[in-house]
């Protein structure tokens, strides 16, 4: 799962197996990310275990992880544990490409 928090500008990149996270790039700050309500265009790719991670046209990182040769991929927006922050968030434009 690639995060994106535009309130802090930090991403980081974990995985879930069997309901066990874990972290493959822990949260880490960059530039590229735009700050509050912004917009942000996120792109990732994943060649075999390689996953690469950009926002706004930005690299960001690449990570590789043997343990994640398939699985699901969307957009989604989540809420963090914090009481007091909102989420929300719109997609747009957002595309999936299969290689052949």
């Amino acid at each position: 799962m690639f995060w994106v928090n535009s309130y802090n500008q930090t991403y980081k990149i974990t995985k879930d197996i069997n309901g066990t996270w874990s972290d493959l790039q822990d949260w880490a700050y960059s530039d590229y990310i735009s700050e509050g309500t912004a917009t942000n265009k996120l792109k990732i790719i994943c060649e075999n275990a390689k996953i690469t991670a950009y926002v706004n046209d930005g690299y960001l990182t690449t990570v590789a992880d043997y343990s994640l040769l398939k699985g699901w991929a969307g957009p989604f927006v989540g809420k963090l544990k914090d009481p007091n922050f909102d989420a929300s968030a719109l997609f747009d434009n957002a595309t999936i490409y299969v290689p052949d």
